[in-house]
C-alpha cells in the first residue's frame, strides 16, 4: 500500500485522558470545562498541573484535588486528537462521513502535502485497511479516496512542476548555447586547418 511505510513511521499515543476531580466525599467527577477535551499521555500531567495552579479555574462544590481519568481502548466518532499537541490518539473508530469528506474535499496541493505527511498517512491507512471498516459502512467514499491517493501519489505539486519546467526551459538554454559555442569551434577549427594545408 502506497501510504504503508509513511503510516508505519507514525506512532500515535495510546491513551485518551480526560481532566477529572475529587471531591470531599471521595467520589471522581469529570471536569466539566474540560468535558470534551481529549488528552495524551504525555500531556494530560501538565494540563493537570496547569489547572490546580490556575487560581481563576473553576472549583466545583466539594472540590478537593484536579485528577485524571484514562480510557486506552476508546470508541470515537472519527479520529482523535490531543487537544494539547495535536497528536494522534489510538482510538476503534466509529466512521462517519464528516470524517471522509476532509479527504474528498482536497486539490491537488491538498493531497501532495498529506502525502509526505506520516499522521495524515495513519489516517489514510486507517480508512483504505479494510480491518479497519470505513469500507464496509462509505464503500464510495472509501473508493474514491483510495482512486485519489493512486492518481496523487504519481502527480507532483503545481509547485514542483513549475520548478521542473524552469528547470528544463535553463537546460534548453544550456544546450543551444553550448551547440552556438560547438559550431562556432567547428568554424575555427576549420580555418585553422585550412590555413596549415
Amino acid at each position: 500500500m502506497i501510504v504503508a511505510p509513511k503510516a508505519a513511521a507514525y506512532s500515535p499515543k495510546g491513551e485518551c485522558n480526560w481532566v477529572c476531580f475529587h471531591d470531599d466525599l471521595g467520589n471522581i467527577h469529570t471536569y466539566e470545562p474540560t468535558n470534551c477535551d481529549d488528552y495524551c499521555e504525555d500531556c494530560i500531567g501538565t494540563i493537570v498541573e496547569k489547572l490546580f495552579a490556575d487560581e481563576s479555574a473553576e472549583r466545583p462544590d466539594g472540590f478537593v484535588e484536579f485528577c485524571f481519568d484514562t480510557e486506552s481502548s476508546k470508541e470515537n466518532e472519527g479520529f482523535c486528537l490531543c487537544d494539547n499537541c495535536g497528536e494522534h490518539i489510538f482510538v476503534s473508530i466509529i466512521w462517519t462521513e464528516q470524517e471522509l469528506e476532509h479527504w474528498l474535499s482536497l486539490d491537488a496541493d491538498g493531497w501532495a502535502k498529506s502525502l509526505a505527511d506520516n499522521s495524515c498517512c495513519y489516517e489514510l491507512m486507517q480508512i483504505l485497511d479494510d480491518c479497519y471498516g470505513s469500507s464496509e459502512w462509505f464503500p464510495d467514499e472509501t473508493s474514491k479516496i483510495a482512486d485519489a491517493v493512486l492518481l496523487y501519489s504519481s502527480r507532483r505539486t503545481e509547485k514542483e512542476l513549475r520548478l521542473l519546467y524552469a528547470r528544463r526551459e535553463q537546460l534548453q538554454k544550456e544546450c543551444a548555447e553550448l551547440e552556438l559555442r560547438r559550431d562556432e569551434l567547428k568554424e575555427s577549427l576549420s580555418e585553422v586547418l585550412q590555413e596549415t594545408e
